[in-house]
């Protein structure tokens, strides 16, 4: 019998609230993924409405390998409770590909200095870089201390003449008797879905109707089937890992779901899109069908900064007539320089790794330029005072052991490294938890 009282505690809130593939491919809004060249997400914040006042509830936290990159190595998840955010985060390690595709991400969670692990997820790709699979898995541990990685869902994806596919999920489910899943699509001649028809199973051998979709585009959208291939490989995986979604690469107009009662599909809900003039989506309003007439129900508005990124989503509910707010999500950038970008100035650039990330009691330092590794590590803290400065003495890594110059540990929280070599430098935020 498994122990699975840790993961039914501190995991099993992630999952309820996972993206999955079909929320997924309707996520018609943009979110993390709407970013402009040159950007990266670095944190994003989740804030409830409460008698007019926000509430922070959750905070996603993004860690790069280096100044380069787009692609973070490590993710940090926490919760607000009881008026401060938690003292036990969770935290997401991910690797990649030689393609830079991701392959892995193990969750866990810090407790009292302590990680325990929760969950895992892979994916695998076939020899043309597209997703085929995606596995979720839990940690479990007996009563015999054996451990082991419990399937909780897995999605295959079949590809089939030139840019069409179909999804088939299963999953652990306690309150529903199928366990199977499949979404079988209609394309248009650009390649596009126009028609999503779900059904499940309990066996994956007889499909039971469940639904459709139906999906409209404007006229002005010239997105294309290998669009969406590679937007279902590229963001799926990052989507699952983040607990968030990601935008559709194509300009939606209305989308429409229906129910099936057993013998014909019958209205059920649907969404519409607004833009502004540079065709940025602006609002997504969500209606249900009474019967007789579509009732507004949700709805999203969206604020860019002036280089393109989503800064602001607010979250509205209708009620009394009116629309309410209801939760915002607030998104922060920085900036990161592509290694292909002919402007780089790579006489003064160093690459430098920080890892784990976030680190406990240690934590392992490289850096190097164009004329070798570099010579000092100087670390300071949020506030910009210098607390330890390490020599590398022409050896390629180093270790902090979360120290400072005077031997003393230093606290959990933000901390910043200097590399320097010469007239060489790189800067790295790193992060310490107990």
């Amino acid at each position: 019998m498994k122990k699975y009282c840790v993961f039914v505690l501190l995991v099993l809130p992630l999952l309820l609230n996972a993206v999955s593939i079909r929320d997924f491919l309707r996520n018609s809004g943009p979110s993390a993924g709407q970013r402009g060249t040159g950007y990266r997400l670095h944190e994003s914040i989740e804030y409830q409405e409460s008698f007019s006042e926000w509430i922070p509830a959750t905070k996603y936290t993004m860690y790069y390998g280096g100044d380069t990159s787009a692609q973070p190595d490590s993710l940090y998840f926490n919760y607000y409770y009881n008026s401060e955010w938690s003292e036990n985060p969770f935290l997401s390690r991910l690797s990649y590909n030689d393609h830079g595709q991701l392959i892995e991400s193990v969750t866990s969670i810090s407790i009292y200095g302590m990680e325990i692990l929760s969950t895992k997820m892979t994916f695998a790709y076939d020899s043309q870089n597209r997703l085929v699979h995606a596995y979720t898995y839990a940690y479990s541990l007996d009563y015999n201390n054996r451990q082991a990685w419990d399937p909780m869902h897995r999605l295959h994806i079949v590809y089939g003449e030139g840019t069409e596919f179909s999804l088939y999920q299963w999953e652990i489910s306690e309150t529903k008797n199928e366990m199977y899943q499949r979404s079988i699509f209609d394309f248009d001649s650009q390649g596009r879905m126009t028609t999503e028809y779900y059904q499940i199973s309990q066996d994956s051998l007889s499909w039971q109707n469940d639904g459709k979709y139906v999906t409209e585009y404007l006229p002005q959208d010239n997105s294309t089937g290998a669009v969406f291939v590679n937007y279902l490989t590229e963001f799926y995986p990052l989507a699952m890992t983040y607990f968030q979604d990601s935008p559709i690469p194509a300009l939606l107009d209305v989308e429409t779901d229906y129910s099936y009662n057993g013998s014909e599909y019958i209205l059920d809900s649907k969404t519409e899109h607004l833009y502004n003039s540079s065709m940025q989506r602006i609002e997504k309003i969500d209606f249900y069908w009474t019967g007789d007439s579509w009732q507004e129900d949700w709805k999203e508005s969206y604020d860019y900064d002036d280089m393109g990124n989503l800064t602001l989503l607010m979250q509205f509910e209708f009620n009394m007539d009116d629309w309410n707010e209801s939760s915002k999500k607030e998104f922060y950038w920085e900036t990161y320089t592509s290694v292909d970008d002919p402007t780089t100035p790579s006489s003064n650039l160093m690459q430098i790794k920080a890892y784990p990330q976030p680190f406990n009691s240690s934590i392992t330092l490289e850096a190097s330029g164009k004329t070798g590794v570099a010579d000092r590590y100087d670390v300071y803290n949020a506030r910009g005072q210098l607390i330890r400065t390490i020599n590398s003495n022409g050896v390629g890594s180093v270790i902090w052991d979360a120290k400072d110059n005077h031997g003393r540990a230093v606290a959990n929280g933000i901390y910043f490294v200097r590399a320097t070599k010469d007239n060489q430098h790189s800067i790295k935020r790193i992060i310490r938890v107990k």
